[in-house]
């Protein structure tokens, strides 16, 4: 994808996988690098690692130390993302005979095929009169209803991607995302289904270019690769997708990168300010956030203002009224990530162990491929590093010494940056006006997430990026943000 041609229409073509696809297609590698090698017994070194990211503690309270300073609702607005772009599916055989047989379910493209799945059409068991999503049992709590449901198998959702019912939370903001589908219908007597669905696209898709992005990876890092003008957007310096003309995902992105919301979830949540904090995972399936088919209680709805600050919220005069912050990102996961169900177990390792399978390079390679000084090993901390007891990764096995895995390095990276920023600021002769978003990542991991996401947004010739007339959102005021796009459901539900 050549750098500056997002306004032109990208048809078919000849290409890596042959075509392009509309319905999802396969991965590809950002960079023609070497699999990492992490000394010749990997995977106890691995399972090693893995247990010193889990934090042993999983305290209910606000932590200054873990807080960031992104409220919580944008964890799972990731995950969101994450689960509209990426869905891989393989048998055993099929990744025992080739690491790199992994087909995208998902289309490539910022399009919500995770909430309208293949449409009214083929699916019309997720409408009503082929325009209206159905939505099921509204909660206790004003504005929020649960996903529709079937009663056998009990508790199964309706909806285009399972995925987004593994927890609460995702679960209910996928359930806004179908209020706002129908308050769109509501509002606009006489368009069309696709009206309505591009519609909804480009307000999420302004979301997700506007405040998601710059929030993770800095405004400084997307003013370098995109110049706004008069309401249109032109590339620049987007280097990675040249040598791969049809929309896919990156494999680092997808299995190292993007996976960031991890280190993010806390161990714990308040759902609302009638219900005690839940934890994030727990073995008695009552009090767990762990979703999939199960009863869904009418008093869990959730208050969005305890995880976003809405536009109109009342004051925050009593501890339950807190905004709940998302956890830095740093190389530790909260300890109930380390319980998941069996066929996950421990998060981080399985993380890990997926990027051995698929032979992703490491950290360290990847930096000097995109012009960066690596992080010295001293400097890759493993553990609780907020409460300054992180752990060099090369003292936990040898095999790490200059070889990161390069999840663990995008974490361990973001932290090193944050420390950095934080010096530069308390090293200022004057007082630093931040009016730009400060970045949550380090150089590497903004790097392939804002080339992934851009690159996405300009291979489809119908985003935002790709519009003949600018785009102003329509649900709610400026700036429109995930904030505004929570609320603008909430006022919309039926």
């Amino acid at each position: 994808m050549p750098d500056g041609t997002h306004s032109k229409s990208i048809g078919p073509r000849r290409g890596y996988h042959g075509h392009q696809s509309a319905v999802g297609g396969r991965y590809f590698r950002m960079f023609e690098l070497p699999g990492a090698e992490f000394g010749e017994n990997p995977e106890p070194a691995l399972a090693a690692l893995a247990a010193r990211m889990i934090l042993t503690e999983a305290p209910e309270a606000p932590s200054p130390t873990q807080d960031s300073e992104l409220p919580s609702a944008y964890t799972y607005f990731g995950q969101f993302v994450a689960h509209d772009l990426t869905f891989q599916v393989t048998t055993t055989h099929e990744r025992e005979l080739d690491a790199d047989y992994l087909f995208d379910y998902r289309t490539p493209r910022f399009d919500l095929d995770c909430l309208y799945g293949r449409g009214p059409a083929d699916q019309p068991y997720f409408f009503a009169d082929g325009m209206r999503f159905l939505q099921g049992t509204p909660f206790a709590q004003d504005g929020v209803s649960d996903l529709p449901r079937v009663v056998r198998p009990a508790g199964v959702a309706l909806i285009g991607d399972p995925r987004n019912d593994d927890n609460v939370i995702t679960s209910q903001l996928h359930g806004l995302f179908l209020a706002l589908h129908n308050r769109i219908v509501d509002e606009n007597p006489g368009w069309s289904f696709s009206e309505v669905q591009q519609a909804l696209r480009l307000h999420y898709q302004y979301v997700v270019l506007e405040d998601l992005l710059p929030r993770l990876v800095g405004t400084q890092l997307v003013e370098e690769l995109m110049l706004r003008q008069d309401g249109r957007y032109r590339l620049r310096g987007i280097s990675r997708f040249r040598r791969h003309p049809d929309p896919a995902i990156p494999l680092e992105f997808s299995v190292a990168a993007f996976r960031l919301g991890h280190s993010m979830v806390r161990p714990s949540y308040r759902l609302n300010r009638a219900l005690p904090a839940f934890p994030t995972v727990h073995e008695e399936r009552v009090k767990t956030l762990v979703g999939f088919p199960k009863p869904m209680f009418r008093s869990w709805g959730i208050e969005w203002d305890l995880f976003v600050d809405l536009p109109g919220a009342p004051p925050r005069e009593l501890t339950r009224d807190r905004l709940q912050m998302a956890y830095k990102i740093d190389a530790c996961l909260a300890n109930p990530l380390s319980k998941l169900p069996p066929f996950v177990g421990n998060l981080a390792k399985a993380n890990l162990m997926k990027g051995l399978m698929l032979q992703l390079p490491s950290g360290q390679a990847v930096a000097r491929e995109l012009g960066y000084e690596p992080l010295a090993d001293e400097q890759i901390l493993i553990g609780n590093v907020s409460e300054g007891q992180g752990q060099p990764i090369a003292e936990l096995d040898p095999g790490f010494r200059e070889s990161c895995p390069l999840w663990v390095y995008v974490l361990a990276e973001a932290h090193a940056a944050r420390e950095r920023d934080r010096k530069v600021t308390e090293a200022a002769a004057a007082p630093v006006v931040k009016k730009q978003h400060q970045r949550q990542l380090g150089d590497v991991g903004g790097r392939i997430v804002a080339e992934t996401f851009l690159s996405l947004l300009a291979a489809d010739e119908s985003s935002l990026l790709n519009l003949r007339e600018p785009f102003e959102p329509f649900l709610g005021p400026a700036p429109f943000d995930l904030a505004a796009l929570i609320a603008a459901a909430l006022r919309g539900r039926a």
